[in-house]
């Protein structure tokens, strides 16, 4: 059995989005070939892979004929299994994204009246967010404010209003103007509240603006998506049959108007633990992103040694897509 909560909790940020007019909220809310809302950068995505997979588990007696004993079929199932866990890196990278859209889309969310909880996500202290039994995601600043510098932990949950106005009361508007580009439209918040939170400067109007503040909703965003950055650890434990697929990830912080512009999203092995039986897999070689546009795809190569009745060598290679190419080959 997989310990994972994060295909669960892919699917419920968008619902603070949910049933919002496409005019107010612009962007987009799931990955797409447009850079989402907060977006502060727009990186071109890789051209998708065509090209079937090449896959050698099917051919598994031919490849490994010079190393192979017994049932070969048996000893590839560990491969089999390895890939499948991979998927999580997709789930997760994703799941991050759509946290991001929902952070950036705090203030909207307040005047549409959405919740802004997102069951599977906890806020647990310290900057710490739990994502299911999987990730944690850990969030600290972009950029210097008045009570910390770039690099320290945001001490509240940004996912609160009164984080970042108390007593608030939040209002949208929205305008339609045709400029030199063409039809232009507008999004407009009006914030009044009785005080302010720590993350008020976060929102880009210093530490003390006056009750009643008009702000467009895409600068908030955008400079929201600047503030903040996510450094996320992925741990997972994936039992299949007699497989335990275990690998510990980690993800350098990344402002999420990075993410939400498209730049790929590294992910750093620290520890793997993958066996069945007296099989092992010892992992040769690492270079993996997750890459945010158009539905989440891996880009990167994985090189590993499978240690049993005999062994043989497996290189999994991610050309901006969901499923590898799988080779196989005798040491």
């Amino acid at each position: 059995m997989r310990t994972s909560l994060c295909a669960v909790s892919l699917a419920l940020a968008p619902m603070l989005l949910a049933g919002c007019p496409r005019g107010l909220v612009g962007g987009s809310a799931s990955g797409s070939a447009s850079v989402q809302v907060g977006a502060t950068v727009s990186i071109p995505d890789p051209p998708a892979s065509t090209a079937t997979p090449i896959d050698d588990r099917g051919q598994a007696e031919v490849k490994l004929a010079a190393c192979a004993r017994g049932d070969v079929a048996a000893q590839v199932t560990i491969v089999s299994d390895f890939v499948d866990s991979c998927h999580e890196m997709i789930v997760c990278g994703g799941l991050t994204n759509q946290f991001g859209v929902a952070i950036v889309s705090v203030l909207l969310s307040a005047a549409l009246g959405k919740d802004l909880a997102i069951g599977s996500i906890t806020y647990q202290g310290d900057g710490v967010y739990k994502v299911g039994d999987v990730m944690t995601m850990t969030l600290v600043l972009g950029r210097d404010t008045s009570w910390g510098k770039v690099g320290d932990v945001i001490p509240f949950d940004v996912m609160r209003l009164d984080s970042y106005f108390t007593e608030a009361t939040v209002t949208a508007s929205a305008s339609v103007s045709i400029g030199p580009g063409g039809r232009e439209t507008k999004q407009q918040l009006t914030v009044s509240f009785a005080g302010v939170g720590p993350g008020v400067e976060l929102l880009g109007l210093g530490p003390n603006p006056a009750s009643g503040v008009k702000v467009d909703f895409h600068e908030v965003a955008r400079s929201l998506g600047g503030a903040i950055q996510t450094a996320n650890v992925i741990t997972v434990d994936d039992r299949k049959g007699e497989s335990h697929i275990g690998y510990h990830l980690t993800s350098a912080p990344q402002r999420f108007g990075e993410l939400l512009g498209h730049a790929p999203q590294g992910m750093t092995l620290a520890s793997v633990d993958a066996t069945r039986g007296t099989q092992r897999i010892e992992v040769t070689g690492w270079g993996m992103q997750f890459q945010p546009g158009s539905s989440g795809t891996l880009d990167g190569t994985i090189d590993l040694t499978v240690h049993g009745d005999f062994d043989y060598r497996v290189h999994l290679g991610y050309p901006h897509r969901k499923e590898p190419d799988v080779t196989l080959a005798c040491p």
